[in-house]
């Protein structure tokens, strides 16, 4: 029987900003740098996904431009939870960004 050894790594790709509040100094957003950002981020974590295709998230760290959200959270688990949420919360009033 062939044994198979899993090593567990957790990456984290971010970029540090400033406040998130109005009113407060330094607050003011530039959507330029914020897409600049963006794009980095996506660029670092798409060389992590070729390392690691299948890779997880932990939901309160996860990643929130990863375009397969669904199987990094949830696996094969998705579908029936979709079913669930359909079920028990039909008008989506529960509602986070890839949840």
């Amino acid at each position: 029987m062939e044994r198979r050894t899993f090593i567990k790594v957790l990456a984290m790709v971010g970029v540090e900003e400033g406040p998130a509040n109005p009113g407060i100094l330094g607050y003011e957003p530039s959507v330029e740098q914020r897409r600049a950002a963006t794009k980095r981020v996506r660029r670092s974590m798409s060389e992590l996904t070729k390392l690691a295709p299948n890779n997880g998230a932990y939901l309160a760290e996860g990643n929130y431009f990863d375009p397969n959200f669904q199987y990094a959270y949830w696996g094969d688990n998705y579908e029936r939870l979709v079913q669930i949420k359909q079920t028990h919360d039909p008008d989506g009033f529960f509602f986070v960004h890839n949840g």
